[in-house]
Order: C-alpha cells, then structure tokens, then sequence
C-alpha cells in the first residue's frame, strides 16, 4: 500500500504537462504553448530532487551500522551514483528493503528526467517552428505570388490524397483527404467526420496505399491509432514502450504511451512511425477539451472520450 501511495503521488508531481483532477482523477491535457516551460521544468526538477532524497533516506535508513561503516559514509549517500555498492550492502542484510520498491523510486525519478528532456525538446521545436513560419512569410513576401503555372507544377502533389491532418480545435490528428493545397504551406482537407478545413502542410500525414511500414523498436515515436466506443478513430502522438512477445502466436500489439501518460495496446497497422521533432511538435499543439459526461456525444466530438 505504501508503494502505491509513492507511486500516485509522484505520477501527480511529476506529470507531462497536464492536470489532474484530485476528485474526479479526469484528465485535461495542457497545452505547452499556453504554459510557462520554464516554470514547469522547475517544478519537475523539484519533484525529483524530493524523490532523490527520500530513496537516499530509505536506503540509508535500512542500512546497519556495521554496514555504514564499511561503506565509510556518515551521512546518506546518493543512491543512483552508488547504486552497485549500496545494493551489495543490501543484500548482504537480506533486502530489508523491497528492491521492487527502489525500482519503483528510481523509474519515478528517471520518468521525471525524461518530462524535463522532453520540455526542453519542446521548447526547441517551437522555437524552430516559429522561425521556418517566418522565413516563409518572408519568403513569400518578397518573391511575390507565383505563376499560376508553376503552382500548378508545384501544388498538386497532394490532391486526392488520404491524409491523417491535425483539428486545430484539440491538436489531434484525424482521417480525411485532400481536395487541394491552396498555398505552398497549406492544404485544404476534406475530414471523414465531415469538416473541411486549411491546415498547415507541416501537420498533415499521408496513409494508406503502397506507404513504408518500417520495424517498431522501443523508444520510437509514432502515431497511435485510437478507437472510442463511439466508432470514431483519430490519432495521438506515443512512444513505443513494448513490443509484442514473438513467442506467443496471439500476442500482435506493441504498448505505447500515449501523450496523456497513459497506456495503449495498437497492432503495428494502428502505428504510423514519426520522428522525434515530430512527436514533439504534435504534443505542443495539443489543447483537449474536459472529458464529456454525455454518450450521446456526435460527429463533432469524436475525441471525447480520450481520457477514460
């Protein structure tokens, strides 16, 4: 009980940009363009010199006095820089401690690391996206329009089209088609769930057809395919955290962690491979609406249940 009790609190300490509700444990998504990244990473690192100290305590706590000596160290020692050493100590008193729960400790503290390394990439990504904005407004600007002609050659690579393309509304990437680029960085798209809307050429995917399905290994970013009880299915941006167990014939899907921290199981044809810069893009421009109460949520809302 105890170990689930750390465990809670620090998910609610050191969570990757979004807030939970501590009545009704929902989840709304923040989105890092509308926060102060620098006040978060703060935070984060405060969390996780909190948890750093308190797995030093636990550890120095369970050693003998015998044991402290040999390690000629009078005050608690950093656990993660001595970890060989004090886990040798340890087992030499028959694990007065749960290793699964230093375990636990530990992941909580290197996931905050991660959150801290993951703002900072952020930060990066929206930096360039805001420059190669202006290079092109520039660049427009001062060539003037082009020839219909040479849109004409240049423009319609995209037309007809399946596309995954990210709703402004929410920051999630819906099926839908092409039916014309309108500029050279923007595209007008038809969505399945009826909308037509510009969106930037930077925030559309193409699918289906003879497209590469490259292997998965953990670590990779990706797009994840999700399905709400509705029918609905849009895409989310995740990290491949496991892949299936090859030596078990039924065992097809790959766990991902989406970008609201929680957990997905998709089959590989659920899975569109990204880059880094990507991910991190996707995940800025994320802005979910509160979870809805109401089932009979319709065509304009497929995302509603996103959260559960």
């Amino acid at each position: 009980m105890a170990t689930q009790g750390m465990r809670s609190k620090s998910t609610k300490e050191v969570f990757p940009l979004a807030h939970v509700c501590s009545d009704t444990n929902k989840m709304t998504l923040i989105n890092p363009q509308g926060v102060k990244l620098n006040i978060y990473k703060q935070k984060v690192e405060q969390a996780i010199k909190s948890y750093e100290k308190r797995l030093n305590k636990i550890v120095w706590r369970a050693l003998s006095q015998e044991e402290k000596e040999k390690l000629d160290a009078n005050k608690p020692m950093r656990y993660l820089e001595n970890k060989a050493a004090l886990n040798k100590a340890l087992e030499r008193l028959n694990w007065p401690i749960s290793l699964k729960e230093l375990s636990m400790l530990e992941n909580e503290i290197l996931a905050g690391k991660m959150y801290v390394q993951q703002a900072m990439e952020l930060q990066e990504a929206a930096k360039k996206e805001n420059y190669m904005s202006r290079a092109l407004g520039e660049q427009e600007k001062f060539q003037g329009n082009p020839t219909k002609k040479t849109k004409s050659k240049k423009l319609d690579y995209l037309k007809g089209q399946k596309v995954i393309a990210r709703c402004d509304e929410n920051g999630f990437y819906f099926p839908g088609v092409v039916k014309k680029c309108v500029s050279p960085t923007h595209a007008l798209v038809g969505f399945r769930y009826g909308d037509t809307k510009v969106v930037p050429i930077s925030f559309i995917t193409p699918v289906g057809g003879a497209m590469p399905c490259p292997l998965l290994q953990v670590g990779d970013y990706v797009f994840a395919k999700i399905v709400t009880p509705n029918g609905f299915d849009f895409y989310v941006p995740a990290i491949v955290i496991a892949l299936p167990n090859h030596d078990v014939a039924e065992d097809k899907f790959y766990t991902v962690l989406k970008c609201n921290n929680r957990r997905e199981f998709c089959p590989r044809s659920a899975l569109i491979k990204i880059s880094q810069n990507k991910y991190a893009l996707s995940c800025s421009h994320i802005k979910s609406p509160p979870v809805q109460e109401d089932p009979k949520v319709g065509p304009k809302q497929p995302w509603s249940s996103y959260s559960d």
